[in-house]
């Protein structure tokens, strides 16, 4: 075991693309503009706060939302909704019941993306 244990050389995965210099023409939303806190405002607050971040999104910008969730019965599914100028998609998808939640928004994204590269 110490003969192939000397033998392995131990390193640490590094990513090769950083998103944010990689796609200087990609801007990432990653605040709100005021300070929220989903359990102790009002849901009316939070989608008002929300709608003033989406209106000030430049109108030639591609809006991309993605969506993983799981119903009250335990089906999982992948949603995602694409608007560019006057065009809009809508792409769905039923996923395994073992599927992840977190999976599922991963497999959302990863639809949009090809969605919008192809």
């Amino acid at each position: 075991m110490d003969a192939l244990h000397s033998r392995v050389e131990f390193d640490s995965l590094k990513p090769i693309v950083f998103p944010l210099d990689y796609f200087p023409s990609v801007f990432f939303h990653t605040e709100l503009l005021t300070l929220t806190n989903k359990s102790s405002q009002h849901p009316e607050y939070l989608r008002q706060a929300a709608l003033e971040l989406i209106n000030n999104i430049p109108i030639e910008a591609t809006l991309i939302y993605t969506d993983g969730s799981k119903n009250e019965i335990g089906h999982r599914g992948s949603g995602v909704f694409v608007k560019h100028g006057s065009g809009k998609a809508s792409i769905k998808r039923r996923n395994a019941d073992y599927c992840s939640v977190f999976r599922s928004e991963m497999i959302a994204i990863d639809m949009a993306l090809d969605f919008v590269l192809e």
